[in-house]
């Protein structure tokens, strides 16, 4: 017989099932029809682990449920485990490998980036970043089911409860069988979806169709750490965001509204949401993107939101772009901040039109700002991001004797902002001490910031006192052809 009929016959043999292969499969089927877990929990390893990979996720989450409650029942029973104590402890790990396996096949890009995500973080550390996988796929599946209901919600047809019927591609993904359950079973509805694996979300992502007085029911079982928020607009759409605001306050880290847009009483009412009365919220990162925080321009930005930002003892960042703040807004924000005392590592207030929002300050050397006073400072700030906000050749110089008092600043982006050559130029003196430093500024973005030749190559001269090269330097989007006889300096 030729090779390659042997290789036919080989992968013949391949396909046929095994007799063990098929009696998992048998057990599985009956998992799946009956959801009877009696005994399965003390198969052989070998059958265990088959039979999980067998099984389709809703099968599996029942399975995952028995073993945890057999484990904490014999845990509870038994003062010396043993051999059995620490075959529990490992079946729980076969279980997370199973999860990372389904993980992975319904959401390819998804898991790529997760993967991505654990390498940037466990980079340079001996600690392993490990995932709950279990936590990962249900809260992943969640979102689905939200952002499905969303995109239903929002059909000029549409009429029904929001909470209605789960599209059925979803259901079949997690193994639902339709021949044990009609179309108006409970597991076909959202509020199922949300009351058996809410408590597996950490973070959401919900648009103004969802935030209705009943949102806040339907996720009453998730303990969420971050959430974002989109194109939130009106009083009952804020009136939702509330509620779950309320609810989720004790865990909630990080917030971000997108695309929202808020009057001053509205936001005011999100703000007091958040924190309580003389004690500190445990927001870390606060965002708010392409949205309208205040009436206008030259409006104050609302009293509520000067104590969330006085209360936060644990921000980290802050994330204000395209908010139409003006320059008055801008300074009160930067006052606050300093008068706060925070541990504020990121501070960006990008892409809003904020021109003299410095003016104030007292630009005699040595002397403090009237805005700063004598021991102010952010002196945890490591990235300042100032991009787009219109600023000019008096911005920056006064910026020069803001930046000072940020001795710690890593980052600085002013791209998009027409400085001009005498702009960068009133900066170089701030340049020139921060690359002298033990730890000196290492990333600087100057994009499009009208620059000719000379004051790029005044810039590069002040760099000269750098004792490391810098991170990343970015002078793209200037004309620096305008002095195409001007020579780099030689390093």
């Amino acid at each position: 017989m030729r090779t390659s009929d042997l290789d036919q016959e080989y992968t013949k043999m391949q396909r046929i099932p095994s007799l063990v292969s098929l009696c998992v499969r048998a057990v599985a089927m009956e998992i799946i029809d009956d959801g009877h877990f009696e005994g399965v929990i003390e198969l052989p390893d070998e059958l265990l682990d088959s039979l999980m990979m067998n099984l389709p996720p809703l099968a599996l989450q029942g399975l995952h449920e028995h073993y945890v409650c057999s484990s904490r029942s014999f845990h509870s029973k038994s003062v010396n485990g043993g051999n059995k104590r620490q075959r529990f402890d490992a079946k729980y790990e076969g279980f997370d490998g199973v999860w990372k396996a389904l993980f992975k096949e319904r959401w390819p890009e998804n898991f790529k980036r997760v993967e991505l995500i654990n390498k940037v973080d466990g980079a340079g550390s001996s600690v392993d970043h490990e995932n709950d996988w279990q936590q990962l796929y249900w809260e992943t599946h969640l979102q689905n089911c939200l952002d499905e209901a969303a995109e239903r919600a929002m059909l000029p047809a549409f009429d029904g409860p929001y909470w209605g019927i789960v599209n059925i591609c979803i259901l079949n993904s997690i193994g639902y069988s339709a021949t044990k359950a009609d179309s108006c079973s409970k597991l076909r509805t959202l509020w199922f979806h949300c009351n058996k694996f809410g408590r597996y979300a950490r973070c959401l992502r919900l648009s103004n169709v969802l935030c209705i007085p009943e949102i806040s029911g339907l996720l009453v079982t998730s303990n969420l750490r971050a959430m974002v928020f989109r194109s939130i607009k009106c009083k009952s759409h804020v009136d939702g965001v509330c509620d779950l605001l309320r609810q989720n306050r004790d865990t909630l880290k990080s917030l971000e509204f997108v695309h929202c847009r808020f009057s001053s009483t509205s936001f005011s009412q999100i703000c007091s949401c958040i924190f309580l009365e003389a004690e500190p919220h445990g927001i870390k990162s606060f965002s708010i993107k392409s949205s309208s925080v205040a009436d206008g321009k030259k409006s104050s930005l609302p009293a509520d939101f000067v104590s969330f930002l006085s209360s936060g003892r644990s921000l980290e960042s802050i994330h204000l772009s395209d908010t139409s703040i003006g320059s008055k807004c801008a300074k009160w924000i930067l006052d606050t901040l300093l008068k706060s005392s925070l541990n504020l590592i990121t501070l960006e207030i990008s892409d809003n039109d904020i021109r003299g929002w410095l003016s104030k300050v007292d630009r005699r050397p040595g002397e403090c700002s009237s805005l700063l006073g004598p021991k102010l400072s952010l002196k945890s700030l490591s990235i300042l991001n100032l991009r787009g906000c219109n600023l000019c050749q008096d911005d920056a110089e006064d910026l020069n004797y803001v930046l000072i008092h940020m001795p710690n600043l890593t980052s600085l982006d002013l791209s998009d902002n027409p400085l001009e050559d005498e702009g960068i130029r009133s900066l170089i003196p701030y340049f020139v001490k921060a690359f002298e430093k033990a730890s000196p500024i290492s990333d600087v973005y100057l994009q499009n910031c009208s620059l000719s030749c000379k004051g790029v190559t005044e810039f590069l001269e002040s760099s000269q006192t750098l004792r490391e090269p810098l991170n990343s330097l970015s002078v793209a989007e200037n004309n620096l052809s305008r002095f195409p006889r001007c020579e780099s300096p030689q390093y």
